[in-house]
């Protein structure tokens, strides 16, 4: 009898380490796979505030439409003050003066408004140019490089022949950019970075969904082990 009841016991002391390690391994995979999940939760975290910083830049972009108009109403200036400096150029030359006289007059008049406008449109240009000297802030500066191009063309036009007429000009000014194209650009972008930040969402709540369910699964596993080897040891001392 009393060997009987040793062997009893020592069998259950064997099932009882079993469990144990058993218990203990899976403790230790859901350990594992808990530190998985949290790393994975991590990075996805920090791809979101890299996603929201960058849709904030891309916000920012999208502000600058009052410095635009200024710019342009600036180079609308330029456009008007080259625009009478031509006229009054045009009236000189069309007097009555003596050839000689009007060649003389017609040249140094030529050679002053092409001063002043170089003059004018070098200040004018470099003032634009400032406005829009940060270039995350601005994205039409492309088009002011063209203005600049289209003024300089004038003012060799100008020194060169003395004969343009205010049609070629208004033929050269640029058009303002077309902001349409710009702010469905970046509206696209932000759709985008929007999607992206929706998907890591839904993909961080299914990896919590799945961690939740892990820890759930362990501790049922392992409240099922203790209570398997508690049966067996009420069992054997009745």
């Amino acid at each position: 009898m009393i060997l009987r009841l040793q062997g009893e016991k020592a069998a259950l002391e064997m099932e009882t380490s079993q469990y144990k390690r058993m218990s203990e391994e899976k403790m230790c995979h859901a350990e594992t796979s808990l530190t998985l999940f949290e790393d994975l939760i991590y990075r996805k975290e920090m791809e979101m505030a890299s996603l929201e910083f960058q849709k904030g830049v891309e916000s920012s972009s999208l502000s600058p439409r009052q410095d635009l108009n200024a710019c342009w109403e600036e180079i609308r200036r330029i456009d008007d003050h080259v625009r009478e400096v031509s006229e009054s150029r045009d009236v000189a030359k069309g007097s009555k003066w003596h050839l000689l006289r009007r060649e003389s007059i017609s040249h140094a008049l030529v050679s002053q408004v092409s001063n002043t406008i170089l003059e004018s449109a070098k200040s004018d240009v470099s003032s634009i140019m400032e406005m829009i000297k940060n270039p995350e802030r601005f994205t039409a500066s492309d088009e002011v490089p063209r203005t600049k191009e289209s003024l300089t063309i004038i003012s060799e036009e100008r020194n060169v022949g003395g004969k343009m007429v205010s049609s070629d000009y208004k033929r050269n000014v640029s058009k303002p950019p077309k902001d349409t194209s710009i702010e469905a650009e970046h509206m696209s972008l932000l759709k985008e970075i929007r999607e992206q930040i929706n998907e890591m969402q839904s993909e961080m709540r299914s990896l919590r969904s799945e961690l939740h369910q892990t820890r759930l699964v362990s501790h049922c596993e392992e409240d099922r082990a203790i209570n398997s080897i508690q049966e067996a040891m009420i069992h054997f001392w009745l």
